[in-house]
């Protein structure tokens, strides 16, 4: 059903060592998967950290689409939301 989507693509932009979480992480690379971050009707900002033999440490999403009236845009949100999700513990199975 979804094999008819576009293809989507992701940018990994930084390899970074000793990433500070705590746990502190040995390596992570930033995964920007959208990158809108002001247009005159919406913001769409979606990044992942991925730590080096652990996973997903760290995700950002805030999409937003704003008020527009008449030809025009307000910074006042209509709909959307922001999700924050951060790694607190990691270990062996």
């Amino acid at each position: 059903m979804f094999n008819d989507h576009p293809e989507d693509e992701y940018q990994i932009t930084n390899l970074v060592t000793g990433f500070s979480t705590e746990p502190p992480v040995d390596a992570a690379v930033k995964v920007i998967q959208e990158n809108v971050p002001n247009n005159l009707t919406y913001r769409d900002v979606r990044t992942e950290w991925y730590g080096k033999g652990v996973g997903l440490v760290s995700k950002l999403s805030e999409i937003w689409t704003y008020t527009c009236t008449g030809g025009t845009c307000t910074d006042v949100i209509n709909s959307g939301y922001k999700w924050e999700q951060t790694l607190l513990e990691y270990g062996t199975m």
